[in-house]
């Protein structure tokens, strides 16, 4: 794909690529990626509600793929930092409050805390691909799609059980996003 992109784009249409100026919906159309309608539904509700936060307050968007300016992605940078942070530190005073012996009450301050934080954090991700252009739906069930090839591990004992990440294996097939960028 070329890097030129339009100097004049708007605040919401941003800087499109020149090759880009089909619609993206279009290009996804034509790839063999099979979508499940309802899952595609629910990931592009999420990102409408989002969509119209940032219509409300004049934030950058994209309807297709683009390469939005440095201030955006400087913003988008700063955001998704601070909401994994957010996150990451509610989940350590939830693990720490266990081992601490913490009420019950206590600990589900800390529970809605997460709740929050990864709330505002797939909030702001999907802001971040809306200033991008990128569709999350269809993403999201190609990503899914391919986790669903990895292979089972064998278990040592079971703590293994939620303390290791599922190896790729010789099945595994990686996600094909690239369709969905009409590439």
């Amino acid at each position: 794909m070329s890097r030129r992109f339009d100097e004049t784009a708007s605040r919401r249409g941003g800087g499109i690529p020149k090759e880009s100026e089909k619609s993206m919906d279009n290009k996804a159309n034509r790839t063999s990626i099979s979508l499940d309608p309802m899952n595609v539904a629910a990931g592009n509700a999420l990102q409408l509600m989002v969509r119209e936060f940032h219509l409300k307050y004049g934030q950058y968007q994209s309807n297709r793929p683009t390469l939005p300016p440095q201030e955006v992605l400087d913003l988008r940078f700063r955001l998704i930092a601070e909401e994994s942070k957010e996150t990451l530190d509610a989940i350590d005073a939830l693990s720490k409050g266990i081992k601490d012996g913490l009420t019950l009450e206590q600990l589900r301050f800390h529970m809605v805390q997460i709740l929050d934080g990864c709330c505002d954090s797939i909030y702001v991700l999907l802001g971040t691909l809306i200033a991008l252009g990128l569709p999350f739906g269809p993403a999201f069930e190609e990503v899914h799609r391919s986790n669903m090839t990895k292979t089972v591990s064998s278990l040592k004992s079971p703590g293994d059980k939620y303390g290791t990440k599922q190896a790729k294996g010789p099945d595994f097939q990686a996600p094909c996003l690239q369709r969905l960028l009409g590439e």
